[in-house]
């Protein structure tokens, strides 16, 4: 029995056959959404992520495009992706195994509060000097539930003065505003129920100086008596009682009303606010007041420290230290602040030549071999941030081109969907605001905020707040550019 025992374990034993080498094959997917078909408004975020045994590798992409390579994926559609988009997950596992899987997302174009009344009607507003501004805003959101609320924001020179909510489906905000300095001012009233879409009105208010009081004019009986000795016959007056002298004042009219010049109001010179200079290296600040008044006062500081301008509204810098450094001017009339303005400055180490240079043979490589490629240069940080200005101005121009060449657009079909986009909005103004910013030599990952303002048919302004978006940046012989890994937004 023993013997025929062994011969069955050596007979059963060949049947586990052991492969070295082998590992798991990939399983099926495991995904969320579970649905193959969603619906998402522009500016909100659809989560994906995708699982398997054995995977190893995930690629999504948006229409081809890759946009990340982790397990999870957060899509949030820009107001250009209005429409349908799809969404893909390809996932990879050992011995070249591969499973995919697709959504078809419908984006939504954002539902923004709609102004029903606006008092004084938006654009400009003119108010004497000392006269308080009464305000009024009157909004809605269609289809409101009994629940939910709309918050009204107003801002003064981008100074919050006020924030309350209301009903949404009938939200009514005032605002008194008490009397302000002479000059100009912006007011802006944004009304939103989510905080990304939001529908706004603005005015430009123009409060006007006060007007010099003219030299007062002669009184009625002394103006009665000028008359009457002008229309009297001449005759010589008797020596015992000289004519009583008439003020000089009385016999000169009174001047003509002058006429009101607008308001001063601070120029601000084109450019740049993020610049880069090194130690040594001048630089000049320039600002001006129209119309020109000699009693304009330009107050600069280097670094919250008083400093003094050669020319008024010019001030020239010569750093003489490595590091930030900011750069402002607030500009008064008339003992008054009109506004100001402010530039960083990034100033660099100074380049120091090595004092004894190297041998010429080693400068020089072998005829033979061929001299390695340039590293490319390391960014700066005031160069990426004056890039990405440049990037918000191409936004606001609708210039396809420049977007391309940044990276923004890659394909022909990205390029259609936003010319799309483009022409369905007026009035188009973006603004980027920089959340994080990481340098590391050639590259950049910058987290940014998008803001998108436009004009719809309609003629009412609207305003879409995007979620930050992270983004790479890198250095290419045409310029910096948005890498391909860099997410859409």
């Amino acid at each position: 029995m023993a013997v025929l025992a062994a011969i069955v374990i050596v007979v059963a034993f060949p049947l586990v056959r052991w492969r070295p080498g082998r590992g798991v094959e990939l399983g099926p997917l495991e995904v969320t959404p579970a649905v193959k078909q969603l619906s998402v408004r522009v500016g909100e975020s659809v989560q994906f992520s995708v699982g398997a045994q054995g995977a190893l590798g995930y690629t999504w992409t948006v229409w081809g495009r890759p946009v990340s390579f982790a397990s999870t994926f957060s899509y949030t559609p820009a107001p250009e992706d209005a429409g349908w988009q799809q969404v893909t997950v390809e996932v990879s596992g050992r011995g070249g195994g591969r499973a995919a899987r697709t959504w078809d997302v419908g984006v939504v174009p954002p539902t923004p509060p709609v102004l029903e009344e606006v008092t004084p009607p938006a654009g400009s507003v003119a108010l004497a000097q000392g006269e308080p501004g009464s305000f009024r805003c009157r909004a809605r959101l269609p289809a409101a539930r009994p629940g939910d609320r709309l918050a009204v924001e107003w801002m003064l020179d981008d100074h919050a003065v006020r924030r309350e909510e209301q009903p949404a489906a009938d939200a009514i905000s005032e605002l008194a505003l008490p009397p302000s300095e002479a000059g100009s001012h912006h007011l802006r009233v944004r009304v939103t129920e989510d905080g990304q879409s939001a529908s706004i009105a603005e005015w430009t208010i123009t409060v006007a100086a006060p007007e010099e009081t003219p030299p007062a004019g002669p009184a009625p009986e002394q103006a009665a008596a000028v008359v009457a000795r002008e229309e009297a016959p001449s005759a010589a007056p008797p020596e015992a009682a000289p004519p009583a002298e008439v003020p000089r004042e009385a016999a000169v009219p009174p001047p003509e009303p002058r006429v009101g010049a607008p308001p001063p109001r601070l120029v601000r010179a084109p450019g740049p606010r993020y610049l880069e200079g090194s130690v040594g290296e001048p630089l000049v600040f320039q600002t001006r007041v129209e119309p020109q008044s000699t009693k304009v006062d330009y107050l600069w500081t280097i670094d919250r420290r008083r400093v003094r301008a050669r020319a008024p509204g010019r001030l020239e810098y010569e750093p003489s230290m490595p590091g930030r450094h900011t750069v402002r001017v607030a500009v008064a009339v008339a003992g008054q602040t009109i506004g100001s303005d402010a530039w960083v400055v990034t100033v660099l180490e100074p380049e120091v030549a090595s004092a004894t240079p190297p041998p010429v043979a080693e400068l020089a490589p072998p005829a033979t071999e061929t001299a390695p490629p340039p590293a490319p240069s390391e960014l700066a940080e005031a160069e990426v941030r004056a890039w990405l200005d440049e990037y918000a101005r191409a936004w606001s121009r609708k210039d396809l081109r420049a977007l391309r060449r940044m990276g923004q657009v890659r394909s022909a079909g990205e390029e259609e969907q936003l010319d799309r986009y483009f022409r369905s909005v007026d009035g188009l103004h973006v603004v980027v605001r920089v959340l994080g910013l990481r340098l590391d030599g050639a590259r950049a990952s910058v987290e940014l905020e998008r803001t998108d303002t436009v004009t719809d048919p309609s003629g009412r302004r609207h305003e879409l707040r995007l979620p930050p978006v992270r983004k790479q940046i890198e250095r290419t012989p045409e310029g910096l550019r948005f890498t391909g890994d860099s997410g859409p937004g």
